[in-house]
């Protein structure tokens, strides 16, 4: 399997008719990564470049079908205002 979410249909043999995401980091700007401190745990967190995110799935014949925001999740990043994700995203898409 891809390291990454975008990569992961590439594995399977047929794609998968719906794929689900949810809690999905996203941004206008370019992707990166990024460690979150949440106190007792550090956690890694790989924000994506949304238009390329929806490219992938787009170019696997894959159509959004719903989304949502994630409003209980934000990435907060010190000194890098730019840089900081107000809320996820959750989606579903369907193969056509």
């Amino acid at each position: 399997m891809k390291e990454s979410l975008p990569g992961f249909i590439d594995s399977f043999v047929s794609p998968p008719k719906r794929v689900i995401v949810n809690k999905v980091p996203l941004t206008d700007g370019p992707g990166y990564w990024t460690l979150q401190n949440f106190g007792t745990a550090v956690s890694p967190y790989q924000v994506y470049n949304k238009a390329q995110f929806f490219s992938y799935f787009e170019q696997n014949g894959y159509v959004v079908k719903d989304r949502w925001e994630v409003h209980e999740m934000d990435c907060f990043i010190a000194f890098h205002p730019e840089r900081c994700v107000r809320f996820f995203h959750g989606l579903y898409f369907e193969h056509i």
